[in-house]
């Protein structure tokens, strides 16, 4: 538990020392062009996952269609 603590404080730390240089970089940047290119590849990722799975369902395995199998065994 103590280690946890140590490390999330560490993270913590880490992050707030790039914080500042990050907001003087984007700082001349609208943050509604960050917010529209976040939905832009929110949206992609989700419809790359839905047309994978989709493709995954409709997949065909040549390999079962030609396996027999004994329906007659319990």
């Amino acid at each position: 538990m103590k280690t946890s603590v140590i490390l999330v404080i560490l993270l913590l730390n880490t992050t707030l020392l790039f914080v500042e240089p990050l907001a003087k970089i984007t700082a001349g940047i609208n943050s509604w062009f960050f917010a529209s290119t976040e939905v832009v590849l929110l949206i992609g990722y989700v419809t790359h996952k839905m047309v994978r799975d989709l493709k995954k369902a409709f997949e065909i395995d040549a390999i079962e269609i030609f396996r027999f199998k004994n329906f007659n065994n319990n």
